[in-house]
């Protein structure tokens, strides 16, 4: 439609978000490639920093779920650096990173970037996407470090910024779509793990 209309922008940025959520389905992964690779192409010929940023980053959330750590990783740097100016996303840019080298088997690679990324979304009070990616990341990487009681008290914290984001969805249906998001079903998993009675306490 927007191609249809001759609105290019609109037509850039449209497969930039779709392709974010084809991303996030996998029976979907070679469409979503298409769509990004097609959107960061288009985004470096006019030199639009933070939607390279953006598209790098998508391309290494799509590899990351296809365990292609080494392009991954490459893209998610990539994205880190395209998005140093651009506060929230270059959050989830370093705990996107940090992710990549927490599944590739790297945790103690991870630590530092995950911490940074915790660290900084706490500053900056929140993030513009995926939001409760940085406490799954450090608190699975704190866990794999034989860390359980430095990944309980994130993990509690993030239970609270869930609690109240989740308060602010009206519509059930929209909480559950929330609940249902990776991020948050990573971290669901890290309380039943860690701290069971606070899950228990909310039935």
């Amino acid at each position: 439609r927007c191609e249809q209309l001759r609105a290019p922008q609109a037509t850039h940025y449209t497969k930039l978000t779709l392709g974010l959520l084809l991303a996030r389905q996998s029976n979907a992964h070679a469409e979503a490639q298409a769509l990004l690779s097609e959107a960061l192409k288009e985004y470096t010929a006019i030199s639009h920093v933070r939607r390279v940023g953006l598209a790098c980053g998508y391309l290494a959330l799509l590899f990351l779920d296809q365990r292609s750590f080494a392009q991954a990783e490459q893209l998610a740097r990539q994205a880190a650096v395209q998005l140093a100016e651009a506060g929230g996303f270059h959050t989830w840019a370093l705990a996107l990173h940090a992710d990549i080298l927490l599944q590739a088997g790297r945790p103690q690679d991870a630590l530092a970037l995950a911490q940074t990324a915790v660290k900084r979304l706490l500053q900056q009070g929140g993030m513009p996407i995926m939001e409760l990616l940085p406490f799954a990341v450090l608190g699975e990487t704190l866990c794999a470090l034989a860390q359980p009681e430095a990944a309980k008290d994130l993990v509690l914290t993030a239970l609270g910024r869930l609690r109240a984001r989740v308060a602010q969805i009206k519509k059930p249906a929209w909480q559950a779509s929330y609940l249902a998001l990776p991020e948050q079903t990573r971290l669901h998993s890290l309380a039943r793990l860690l701290c069971p009675c606070i899950l228990e306490s909310e039935t």
